[in-house]
Parts: C-alpha cells; sequence; structure tokens
C-alpha cells in the first residue's frame, strides 16, 4: 500500500512539472512581445524574433511580422518627409522587407499571420518603387518591385478571398 501511495505520489509530481513546464514552454516570449508592442520599437521586436530560445516558435514569426510593420511604418514617414528621394531612407524599407519575408517562412498556411505579412510585402514593395522613381536609380528596378509587389497582392487575395484587405469583397 505504501509503495502504491508512493507511485501515485511520484506520477501526480511528474504531471504537475510537466504541465507547468509545457505551460511555460507555450507562453515564453509572448510577454516580451507584449512589452515590444508597448515600445513600439522595431529593435525590441527584433530581440524577440531573433531569440535563439524562441526561433522555431509562433512568437518569433510574429515578432519578425511586428518588426516588419514598424519599419514600414517609419519608412513610408520617411518617403513623404524626403520627398528628394534620398537613397538613405530605403534601410526602413528594406528592414521591412527581410522581416516580412521571415515572417512569411514561418508562417503556417492560411493564418492571419500569413495574410497580414503578405499585405504589408505588397505594401513595401510598392513604397521602394515610388522611392525608387524619385531617385536615380534604374526603371528596370522600379518596374520589378512593382512586379512583386503585384504577385504579393495577388497571392494574398487569391489565397484570402475574404480578407478585410480585399477591396472589392
Amino acid at each position: 500500500i505504501v509503495l502504491a501511495i508512493s507511485a501515485a505520489i511520484a506520477i501526480g509530481a511528474a504531471a504537475m512539472f510537466w504541465n507547468r513546464t509545457s505551460s511555460a514552454e507555450k507562453t515564453a516570449g509572448w510577454t516580451e512581445l507584449r512589452a515590444a508592442v508597448t515600445a513600439r520599437s522595431a529593435e525590441k521586436f527584433l530581440e524577440v524574433a531573433e531569440d535563439e530560445t524562441l526561433s522555431k516558435k509562433p512568437v518569433s514569426a510574429w515578432a519578425h511580422l511586428r518588426a516588419a510593420e514598424r519599419y514600414l511604418e517609419t519608412g513610408i514617414q520617411q518617403s513623404l518627409e524626403n520627398r528628394e528621394g534620398e537613397r538613405g531612407l530605403v534601410s526602413d524599407l528594406d528592414e521591412a522587407r527581410k522581416n516580412f519575408d521571415l515572417a512569411l517562412e514561418a508562417a503556417p498556411a492560411k493564418s492571419n499571420l500569413q495574410e497580414r505579412a503578405l499585405y504589408g510585402l505588397g505594401r513595401c514593395l510598392e513604397t521602394m518603387a515610388g522611392v525608387n522613381q524619385r531617385t536615380d536609380a534604374a526603371n528596370s528596378e522600379t518596374a520589378d518591385l512593382l512586379a512583386e509587389a503585384v504577385k504579393a497582392y495577388e497571392k494574398l487575395l487569391s489565397e484570402y478571398p475574404d480578407s478585410a484587405y480585399n477591396q472589392k469583397r
């Protein structure tokens, strides 16, 4: 009887430990992501996205998406403030593009994450093309960026016909 009670206690303790460990693993990174949202800093989002302990978890992909959205926001703002079209302002847009791509690589198919990343990527490429038009960049680069933007938008509309981003619905 004592042996059976000891075994039951050991099994119960192991189950409690596993449950707590599993819960901690599932929530890892989300607190940090919430803090980055409050800070509204692309760099804070990247700290979460690039944390090696979170690299294969959904929070990392969401952090890449949020970093990309923040870089896109600042890149658009810079492009509107600097109508001269200096090439240097594209760096935030380049970072946005890179992080949208990383979010798309990690996004599950048919997910909100993928939908938002496709829309953001299209906007980013479209903005980059607009900046290129005001610089000495070759017209073929501008055309390539616009073609890539159209591809992103077409994929968004084909995979998410009921998307909030679809103005025809």
